[in-house]
């Protein structure tokens, strides 16, 4: 099976964060059960929360993407914020990234 290549961009999931995401409310909880909007990945010995874009995408979609991060987790977790320069893009080229 060839592996996939693509490119992670969120933000570092500590235990708290974690805590808070699994608090949210059972009409949000779609938000994380649907990788289409976010996806939690274990990359190397850290975690994120983010999305997947294709390898080679434009810079706009970048922005874009990382600003769809951030509502969608100030949705799940009221007051969240975080700068978009908080953001980290992740090349990751492997077989199956591990889900947390």
């Amino acid at each position: 099976m060839p592996s996939e290549q693509f490119i992670f961009i969120g933000f570092e999931l500590d235990a708290a964060l974690v805590e808070r995401i699994a608090a949210c409310g059972e009409s949000d909880r779609v938000f994380m059960e649907n990788p289409t909007y976010l996806e939690a990945l274990g990359i190397g010995d850290r975690r994120y929360v983010g999305k997947r874009i294709e390898a080679g995408a434009s810079s706009d979609h970048l922005e874009d993407t990382v600003r769809s991060v951030i509502s969608l987790l100030a949705r799940l977790i009221p007051g969240f914020t975080v700068a978009p320069g908080d953001a980290r893009l992740i090349a990751v080229e492997e077989q199956q990234p591990q889900e947390v």
